[in-house]
């Protein structure tokens, strides 16, 4: 995956790209300097964390569902769960 330096120099191109990209969008709406010089870049550097922790427990998912065999893929989820969730309430 990151085998060369090539590898790790494209990814970080690409975040920089995006950063640059998300500072050019918020100018029009942002008046402090500081705000559009940090806060921006910070912001959309944590957006690309969350995307690819989504894009992992995506995966994670996916691989689980298609590891289960002959169960099907809801059966294989389900196996992922705790015991008894999501908890019922019983009526009184």
């Amino acid at each position: 995956m990151l085998r060369s330096g090539a590898d790790v120099a494209l990814i970080v191109l690409g975040v920089v790209l995006f950063v640059i990209g998300a500072v050019v969008l918020a100018r029009p709406f942002v008046r402090c300097p500081a705000t559009l010089l940090v806060a921006v870049p910070l912001a959309a550097v944590a957006g690309l964390a969350v995307f690819g922790v989504l894009a992992l427990v995506c995966a994670g998912l996916i691989a689980l569902a298609a590891g289960t065999g002959d169960a099907g893929w809801a059966q294989g989820l389900a196996d992922g769960l705790p015991g008894d969730w999501p908890r019922r309430r019983r009526r009184r």
